[in-house]
């Protein structure tokens, strides 16, 4: 093992090169990996609900995005990203029946 694939930081800054070419099921993973790693780095859970907005997994996206608002109650990104989960995942579940 490489001393490397035990920093949390480089897990989240790939997962957000992922989600900036459009790879959200490969961010997801890295995302998730930064977690196991370091469970309280926050950017990893906000790394983690951007992914799984972008794979249309709004209830986890917004389960994410909430650890972060635990954490960083005013961050405005997370606001509304956790909005937005919300809002598609209610609209989901009424598309479900």
């Amino acid at each position: 093992r490489k001393i490397w694939d035990k920093e949390p930081a480089l897990f989240s800054n790939r997962a957000q090169c992922f989600l900036k070419l459009g790879q959200a099921a490969k961010a997801l993973e890295d995302a998730d990996r930064c977690i196991s790693l370091d469970p309280s780095f926050v950017k990893g859970h906000f790394r983690r609900g951007i992914a799984c907005i972008a794979l249309d997994r709004f209830e986890e996206g917004a389960q994410a995005m909430a650890k972060v608002l635990e954490v960083e109650p005013s961050n405005q990104d997370a606001k509304a990203s956790f909005q937005v989960a919300q809002i598609k995942a209610h609209r989901a579940r009424q598309a479900q029946g």
